[in-house]
């Protein structure tokens, strides 16, 4: 039996290919991270600017803003604007790790564009008034 170094360049493939799609994966997962960090942090700027009514920040304030707890991407290109009671945020990531191997797995989607709108008036705000004589139908 002479196969004593047969595993040893078993594992010379094997590994390689292993920890790639290790390192796929972690980069997955942490892009993913970013991605639902960057959303919840427009909708929190949002909800706080037309909560308390303060003033509309620079660009670079509102992206210093949404740039807080990313792990991996960078916050490049930002926007905020109040038109009556609508406030709407955009914002673009980019990954700050592009390489090839993810280049392969990921092509086009290292570069996420969002965008949301507040709007101040919620349905649970607004209260609907009858007219005189009129019946509640919800009885």
């Amino acid at each position: 039996m002479r196969w004593k170094g047969g595993y040893t360049v078993e594992a010379a493939f094997v590994i390689p290919i292993v920890l790639g799609v290790v390192f796929v994966l972690l980069y997955a997962l942490f892009w993913v991270h970013d991605q639902c960090v960057l959303q919840a942090n427009i909708q929190n700027g949002l909800i706080q600017y037309s909560d308390t009514g303060e003033e509309l920040p620079t660009n670079e304030e509102w992206k210093r803003t949404l740039q807080q707890n990313l792990w991996m991407g960078n916050v490049t290109e930002t926007a905020i604007s109040h038109k009556r009671t609508v406030w709407r945020g955009q914002a673009k990531l980019e990954s700050v790790w592009q390489n090839d191997l993810t280049a392969i797995f990921f092509a086009d989607s290292q570069n996420s564009v969002y965008c949301l709108e507040w709007d101040e008036q919620q349905p649970s705000d607004i209260v609907r008034f009858r007219r005189k004589g009129e019946s509640d139908d919800r009885d």
